[in-house]
């Protein structure tokens, strides 16, 4: 069977009461796009951008956290915060 397009594939993975009957042989035939490898670089780079700077928002947010706590134990401690 040759899958020609999105749609003949997509009715291969709902035609059978949501469990697929995509088989092996099925799989093969299916072309899989691999981008450039200075676009995959690229891809790869941006995405670790992206994780640093949610490792240093994290970060800030749990030192603001901390700081609050603080802040907030002080007042109901009666202390200078």
């Amino acid at each position: 069977m040759l899958i020609s397009d999105s749609r003949s594939f997509f009715s291969l993975c709902t035609n059978w009461n949501n469990q697929s009957g995509v088989n092996v042989e099925v799989l093969r035939q299916i072309p899989i796009p691999v981008p450039e490898m200075s676009k995959q670089l690229a891809i790869a780079e941006h995405i670790r951008q992206i994780r640093q700077e949610a490792k240093r928002l994290r970060n800030e947010a749990e030192a603001e956290l901390k700081n609050a706590k603080c802040r907030i134990e002080a007042m109901l401690l009666g202390e200078d915060a």
